[in-house]
């Protein structure tokens, strides 16, 4: 997977098959779109039937699960 990757990241970027763009950046219209997804994300965000705050022992106990898988 990592050979794969680092190939795709030499073709993109070593190579002549895409044309080389200027980057244009625009204050305004980065910082609409990026308070726009964050309104979006605020506004569809759910709460848990069993939340009990950050990392609670449910959550950790999964993670404990699928380190120890490896």
């Amino acid at each position: 997977m990592l050979s794969a990757a680092a190939f795709l990241i030499y073709v993109a970027d070593r190579t002549g098959l895409w044309l080389k763009e200027q980057k244009q950046f625009n204050l305004w219209s980065f910082t609409f779109l990026s308070l726009g997804s964050l309104a979006f994300g605020i506004l569809t965000l759910k709460k848990g039937e069993k939340d009990f705050g950050f990392l609670n022992r449910d959550q950790t106990d999964e993670w404990k699960g699928w380190m120890q898988r490896q």
